[in-house]
């Protein structure tokens, strides 16, 4: 009998533990960093998208591109992976400058034009 209730702790163990590495995120270069070091290369990503987004608010798209400029130079100086082909630290300063060279173009190279 008490090999029966033995048996029925280990099952129990075994589906407690299958469904927690359910949740999980397994990847063994993502284990290396912590969420916050992550996030630096997921938020400059997300900054550089957002302000390609609003690229015509001058100076709030040119300081949300800075803001995600920095995180990800950030984050690359830092070898954030977060699987093995994603490298959200190259993409996101990408996006950024991409957003600060068409703000600036828009800003200052229109008006140089318009103003010959």
């Amino acid at each position: 009998m008490e090999h029966g209730s033995t048996h029925s702790t280990e099952h129990s163990g075994t589906a407690s533990a299958t469904l927690a590495n359910a949740f999980t995120f397994d990847c063994p270069r993502a284990s290396k960093h912590k969420l916050p070091v992550r996030a630096l290369g997921v938020s400059s990503m997300a900054l550089g998208f957002f302000s390609l987004v609003v690229f015509w608010w001058f100076p709030f798209s040119l300081i949300l591109a800075s803001v995600g400029l920095t995180f990800g130079i950030i984050a690359y100086l830092l070898g954030v992976k977060v699987g093995d082909y994603d490298n959200l630290a190259v993409i996101g300063p990408l996006l950024c400058s991409l957003s600060v060279g068409v703000g600036l173009t828009l800003r200052f190279g229109i008006d140089a034009f318009l103003n010959r």
